[in-house]
């Protein structure tokens, strides 16, 4: 199966080392485990300088849990569903990772394999992982904040926000400008009250957490 590219470096790099379709990069086993779940992996890697995110998930001989059909069916797989949030996300001049490639091998009722290649931001990190002074990761917060609240305006949601989802510079001063945000398969058209109070709600819990706090603040 072909793949989609979007970025003709990454497609002569990765071809040049001899990945030129889908299942080549399926059975690709170069890199870093990122994480890796029954049916999803995640690996980091490097091509000729450049560091790259491969997400990959294969149904071709994994069974799906009954408890997502409805999910897949309507949906289809959540790594389709980021990649088609990246292209809403820039037109709302949300900045987001480079997207290198995607593609899909087509099944009855959903995808039988799915992939989404990215490349790294340097010089970035997620708020997970954030590792500064408590009143940065609350400016840094506050900007997140910022940036959700402004999205909501335009009638849009994240369908639950997670600092790992979000990288901010190492260096230089907090603004919602700054933020990249990635892996949002949920992210779309809605002015739904409850499921704006799911993204503040998950902001304030993480932050929570990041700060060692009992109560989100």
């Amino acid at each position: 199966m072909p793949l989609d590219w979007f970025d003709s470096d990454s497609r002569k790099r990765f071809e040049d080392k001899g990945y030129r379709c889908l299942q080549d990069l399926l059975a690709l086993k170069e890199g870093v485990p990122v994480s890796r779940a029954r049916t999803r992996s995640c690996r980091r890697l490097q091509l000729g300088g450049v560091t790259y995110y491969l997400k990959t998930q294969d149904l071709r001989e994994a069974s799906l849990p009954l408890r997502k059909w409805a999910s897949y069916i309507l949906h289809s797989s959540p790594i389709l569903r980021e990649a088609r949030s990246y292209p809403l996300l820039q037109a709302l001049r949300i900045r987001t990772p480079i997207l290198a490639a995607t593609g899909h091998i087509p099944g009855l009722l959903w995808p039988r394999a799915a992939l989404l290649l990215t490349r790294e931001v340097p010089g970035h990190v997620d708020l997970a992982h954030f590792s500064g002074p408590p009143e940065r990761a609350r400016a840094w917060a506050k900007a997140l904040r910022r940036l959700i609240r402004d999205t909501h305006d335009k009638g849009f949601v994240f369908g639950g926000v997670r600092f790992r989802n979000f990288l901010v510079p190492r260096e230089g001063s907090p603004s919602p400008e700054k933020i990249v945000v990635l892996d949002q398969p949920r992210f779309g058209r809605s002015r739904s009250p409850r499921l704006r109070r799911r993204d503040l709600r998950y902001l304030d819990s993480d932050l929570a957490l990041l700060l060692g706090e009992e109560e989100p603040l």
